[in-house]
């Protein structure tokens, strides 16, 4: 593996990953194939990270989550729960994705900022369909829309969001 910087790495690096910078690799992560870890990201719990994956800035990667393929993280992301971001996904910016996300391109994600007072992501599900999470708390669509504490338009919103994945 390529290293430059002052990377904290305590999991096991395969293959040809490259971890730079300040990232931190927690003791029960994997990171493997042609992965590139840097700045300040941060890796812990279980998590694998494979594939052409980049995880980037200030990045939070926890829990049981899967990220490969060509996907990219960066910015003030929080991936979290069973989480499986792959394929040519790319989730930038300031957002949270936990439960049972399957997100496999930048089409199966939206956050939206200032309807709430922490961003809102909705987001395709292998388990439910669809997904709606915020403030690190992720819940089945019909659910959120059930019995979510947010006004009806918000709730709205977020039922039009969705549906371009149910048809």
């Amino acid at each position: 593996f390529v290293m430059y910087g002052n990377p904290t790495i305590k999991g096991t690096l395969l293959d040809d990953v490259s971890v730079n910078n300040d990232a931190y690799i927690g003791p029960n992560v994997t990171v493997q194939g042609n992965a590139y870890i840097c700045d300040d990201a941060t890796l812990e719990d279980r998590v694998v990270v494979g594939g052409n994956a980049e995880i980037c800035g200030i990045a939070s990667i926890r829990d049981n989550a899967v990220i490969d393929g060509d996907a990219v993280i960066g910015g003030h992301m929080v991936i979290g729960g069973n989480a499986h971001i792959g394929g040519n996904a790319l989730l930038r910016g300031v957002g949270f994705v936990g439960g049972n996300a399957d997100i496999n391109s930048k089409d199966d994600i939206v956050i939206i900022q200032g309807l709430t007072p922490c961003p809102l992501s909705i987001y395709k599900s292998s388990t439910w369909g669809v997904e709606v999470a915020t403030e690190g708390r992720s819940q089945a669509l019909q659910t959120f829309l059930h019995f979510g504490e947010f006004p009806q338009s918000v709730r709205d919103i977020v039922g039009a969001i969705a549906k371009k994945w149910q048809e």
